[in-house]
């Protein structure tokens, strides 16, 4: 038998047949002239179209496709259509050809004629599930979708809510067919329709009904406008015929209610009582129609024991509370602090002893071995009690509610701490000490300084002087505050022009705005030192103290009001004018008279004879304003300046 391929590329022609035709007709006409012929007939390629994709589309342009592929498909490699697209009249417009004078707007707004193009509704197959037109694409064919047209909405208890597209011959029954229905939660059934007037305002009528089938019979052929707004109400959440137990029972709750069923029915339906529960009351919460419930009180404890009068019957929507014992007693607690691992408060246990609380807290290494109970007695007042925790006697004690034990720290721990050595020192780093010793000592520990060490310019802070420097500002940011508002009431009283107060109100911002900058700026607790005076090498060390010596700067810095702020390198005799000069001078609002030098110790010069290596010139801002308002915040003002700048300064010391 031999056996006859046949292959074909391309696309059949309107007058061809399909495959399979060709091959039985083919197939029959070999047979009439050949014996044990096997016909094979097969597509061997597709052939690719070029489609152009316009309007509102993500994506429009010319796309290359199989000629076997409809307008979907077309419009799903176009990215799908934008929010604004139309889908319900989308166009197919064929390549008919267009002649020497293509007018593409003319051939886009051309609605074909039957036999010549089509529209088709994408709704038929999102809402409907009816197949699109059968549509064979060719080169140069046009798939055109319009801009959206005439819109509804409707929300509510529909399956789909949302904006629908209309034709504008649909009538209300369309739309909730186009919104999947109306769902079971709508309950007593009532349709609201918004519609704009001709006068511009907004009508709202109902319609009411009492299922589906008769809402079609009877409201399905009011029609619907551009710009209607459908609601479909949902049924109240309110739910009737059900009573809730809450409290120390199994399983809490809310149960249907049944005929004749009390409080006994209801807590076994609950699952029994939980370990625990308070027995001498319970309560039902039963509404009476306005906000506060009514209370019903009984006996829990009875209730068990078969009284048939703590057996109340339930109404609907009841509430019935069971308590359990630790929400209607105060908790009993102790306390631990000190010396211990886990200081906090805890609850009371029965028996619970000192030994007891004293291994929950877990006692450090630093403890002493005695302790203190605190202890309130309601009638005889507080007393203090010396606890040995070596005596297991002392250890059984009993405690009582509020106790507190307190275990303090041995003299030896208090009495260590650590300081810090940074910068030009032979073995810098963190060094422990016994509070008390003197500087000169931790020095020689770390080995003495290095022979580039720039001793005039060692930084000393200290812990507590911190403390004390950021409530000193903090004091006087608050203290200012409040004449920087007495100044500005007195302005707006005063007699004097606009632009005075204009003027004065301007400053009074400026402050307000560096106390704001100030109230964030932390004092590092800095203390002038001079390591070279043998009196201060004599100082105590405190906890905390940190020290840092550092190389012989190179720079002299300027700040404030000139023209150049930068860092000068230094130079042997150069004078306070000479440092000016070259960071270009003093600006016209710079206040000569108050220009100062900050040494790199932390002192502060007026009029050096000298610049040293570290030093930062300030050249403060000069400030012009009325004798009456300067005597309310020129005090103030000038502490919160100077405090400024000298950040400032230290900020570029530290750089």
């Amino acid at each position: 038998m031999e056996r006859l391929s046949c292959q074909r590329q391309g696309k059949l022609t309107s007058g061809e047949r399909p495959i399979k035709k060709q091959k039985k007709g083919f197939s029959k006409f070999l047979n009439k002239k050949f014996s044990n012929i096997e016909v094979s007939v097969s597509l061997g390629g597709l052939k690719s179209v070029n489609v152009f994709l316009l309007g509102e589309v993500r994506n429009p342009g010319v796309y290359n496709i199989t000629d076997l592929s409809n307008p979907l498909s077309a419009l799903y490699n176009a990215g799908g259509l934008t929010r604004s697209g139309s889908i319900r009249r989308i166009r197919y417009i064929p390549n008919k050809g267009t002649g020497k004078n293509f007018d593409l707007y003319r051939r886009i707004r051309y609605i074909p004629n039957k036999g010549t193009g089509k529209n088709f509704d994408l709704y038929n197959l999102l809402i409907k599930g009816k197949r699109l037109p059968n549509i064979h694409l060719e080169s140069g064919d046009i798939i055109y979708v319009p801009t959206i047209g005439k819109v509804i909405g409707i929300s509510g208890a529909v399956t789909r809510p949302g904006i629908y597209e209309i034709e504008g011959s649909e009538g209300l029954s369309d739309i909730l067919e186009m919104a999947g229905g109306i769902l079971p939660t709508a309950g007593r059934k009532r349709v609201q329709m918004e519609r704009i007037s001709s006068g511009n305002k907004k009508v709202v009528k109902d319609f009411r009904f009492e299922d589906e089938k008769e809402f079609r019979r009877t409201r399905g052929d009011i029609k619907i406008k551009s710009g209607d707004l459908v609601s479909v109400f949902e049924m109240p959440s309110l739910r009737y015929n059900y009573v809730e137990i809450r409290g120390n029972v199994e399983r809490p709750g809310n149960y249907g209610l049944e005929k004749g069923m009390n409080v006994l029915d209801l807590i076994n339906e609950a699952g029994g009582l939980e370990k625990g529960t308070f027995l001498d009351r319970a309560e039902i919460l039963r509404f009476t129609g306005v906000e506060n419930p009514e209370i019903i009180e009984f006996d829990l404890g009875r209730l068990l024991d078969n009284d048939s009068l703590e057996n109340l019957n339930l109404k609907e929507w009841d509430k019935v509370r069971i308590f359990t014992l630790d929400e209607i007693t105060e908790k009993d607690s102790i306390k631990i602090l000190g010396e211990v691992l886990n200081p906090g408060t805890y609850p009371l246990n029965p028996n619970m002893t000192v030994g007891d609380l004293i291994f929950t807290g877990i006692p450090k290494r630093s403890a002493r071995s005695q302790a203190e109970l605190f202890r309130i007695d309601p009638d005889k007042g507080t007393s203090l009690k010396k606890i040995d925790l070596g005596d297991s006697t002392a250890l059984k004690i009993k405690l009582q509610p509020k106790d507190q034990i307190v275990i303090k720290r041995k003299t030896a721990y208090r009495e260590i701490g650590s300081v810090y050595l940074g910068g030009e020192f032979a073995y810098p780093g963190i060094y422990p000490i016994k509070v008390g010793v003197t500087l000169n000592k931790i020095i020689e520990r770390a080995g003495s300084f290095t022979t580039e060490a720039y001793l005039e310019g060692t930084i000393f802070t200290r812990k507590s002087v911190a403390e004390l420097q950021n409530k000193a500002i903090s004091d006087l940011i608050r203290e200012t505050s409040l004449r920087l508002i007495e100044a500005q009431r007195k302005i707006m009283e005063g007699e004097m022009s606009s632009a005075e107060k204009a003027t004065q109100m301007e400053y009074i911002k400026a402050q307000q705005l560096q106390l704001s900058e100030l109230s964030y700026a932390q004092s590092p607790g800095r203390v002038v030192i001079d390591l070279n005076d043998p009196e201060q090498l004599n100082m105590p060390l405190e906890d905390g103290d940190s020290l840092y010596v550092p190389k012989l700067p190179k720079t002299v810095q300027i700040i404030g009001q000139v023209f150049n702020p930068i860092g000068i390198t230094y130079e042997e005799g150069l004078t306070l004018k000479d440092y000016l000069r070259i960071a270009g001078g003093s600006k016209p609002t710079a206040d000569k008279k108050e220009i100062y030098v900050r040494r790199a110790s932390g002192k502060v010069v007026k009029d050096p004879d000298k610049i040293k290596p570290g030093d930062t010139i300030v050249v403060p801002e000069k400030v012009e304003i009325g004798k009456s308002f300067w005597e309310i915040v020129s005090t103030s003002a000038t502490i919160l300046y100077q405090i400024g700048i000298a950040i400032v300064a230290l900020h570029s010391i530290l750089k």
